[in-house]
């Protein structure tokens, strides 16, 4: 191993300058492999694929619960790249999104149809409970087409709903004309991570566990080929959503706003986020979001700001959707202009400004519920 000026620093040294670089020395990763933590990501996610299995949504009905306010699939190619010196996904084929809700807990959806059934102006009230093991990919244009690295992101979510018609109303006809509003308020508990236990970086002062630890990161110092990613989050949000539906029960337009607030806390459990990676990544972030549902087309604003991220990375993040619906089957067209902070594992000191054309999954479009009230045992 090369090596480097200076004492080995211990974990409570190693921290980010926010001026000044480092002596730049490219050092060779020696770090061997941390086999508990590797254990029990390993054994995370066969608990996961095993619940995953077994999860099913536990409302009585046959088709799967509306996702309100939750994560679709997608994929996507993307038009214009931004012109950065690191250029890892230069050769992006694709990038795709799986994620399936499983409901353990579900008194939400009978209080759709009470909402839709009594002609009163009362808030009625549900709950859910979710896992989600959502994966996110991207496939390069290179020899074998590689995925690298993908990011596991499994998910326990928890909704409190508050669902009500606007007025009163004497007859069935005037009564599925009137709005209905829904609150939400949600609380998860969140990991992320991308299956690697190599070193993260690639130059810097060598830590106590062999891996350089740069003084003031950016793109270059990234070993994007088996570099670790790994945190655990919580994260609470508020949101309202304004819905009209027709006598069908279809939801001709909705317009949804909320606001979340999620945490990364530094080696919180087993793979938490490491300290070096607390510095650089931004654990604490701000999201503003807004839906726009009308016909077949929507809408979708989200603003992000990533609290303490280092200073090679934009801090804010912007990104505008546009969606055609249901344009091959249960699948919707969009174009999603995207600019901010790399979302993607190891990207995470990438800046990105690019254009996102694909596929959307469309169950976020389904029925705002099924219209058959008299098997739920309505009063």
């Amino acid at each position: 191993m090369n090596s480097v000026v200076g004492s080995t620093p211990s974990n409570h040294e190693t921290r980010f300058r926010r001026s000044g670089r480092g002596l730049g020395v490219r050092t060779v990763c020696n770090r061997k492999p941390i086999v508990s933590h590797a254990r029990l990501r390993v054994a995370l996610a066969s608990l996961v694929a095993l619940v995953a299995l077994v999860g099913r949504p536990v409302s009585g009905q046959d088709s799967p619960p509306v996702p309100h306010f939750m994560e679709t699939g997608y994929i996507f190619n993307r038009v214009r790249f931004d012109g950065s010196s690191v250029h890892p996904f230069e050769g992006l084929l694709f990038e795709a999104q799986f994620a399936e809700h499983f409901y353990f807990r579900n008194t939400h959806r009978k209080t759709l149809a009470l909402v839709m059934a009594r002609r009163q102006k009362v808030w009625e009230t549900g709950s859910t409970v979710t896992l989600t093991p959502m994966v996110r990919i991207r496939m390069l244009n290179q020899p074998s087409r590689p995925v690298r690295t993908p990011s596991y992101m499994p998910r326990v979510d928890y909704w409190k709903f508050w669902t009500q018609r606007h007025s009163n109303s004497d007859t069935i006809s005037n009564y599925v004309k009137e709005p209905i509003s829904m609150l939400a308020l949600n609380v998860a508990i969140g990991h992320h991570s991308n299956g690697q236990d190599g070193c993260t970086f690639v130059r810097g002062e060598l830590n106590d566990k062999g891996c350089p630890i740069p003084d003031l990161p950016d793109g270059d110092d990234v070993n994007r080929l088996n570099g670790d990613f790994s945190t655990n989050f919580v994260r609470t949000g508020v949101f309202y959503k304004h819905i009209r539906v027709d006598g069908t029960y279809q939801t001709t337009s909705a317009h949804g706003f909320g606001v979340e607030l999620e945490y990364h806390r530094e080696e919180w459990g087993p793979g938490g986020i490491s300290p070096e990676l607390h510095e650089a990544y931004g654990p604490t972030r701000l999201r503003l979001r807004y839906t726009g549902d009308i016909s077949s087309w929507r809408f979708r604003g989200r603003y992000g700001y990533a609290h303490g991220a280092a200073d090679s990375v934009w801090a804010h993040s912007l990104e505008l959707e546009l969606a055609w619906r249901s344009v091959v089957g249960d699948w919707d067209a969009f174009a999603r202009a995207f600019v901010g902070q790399d979302y993607y594992n190891l990207a995470f000191l990438d800046n990105r400004s690019w254009l996102q054309i694909g596929l959307g999954k469309t169950n976020a479009w389904q029925e705002f519920f099924p219209p058959q009230l008299n098997s739920i045992g309505l009063p």
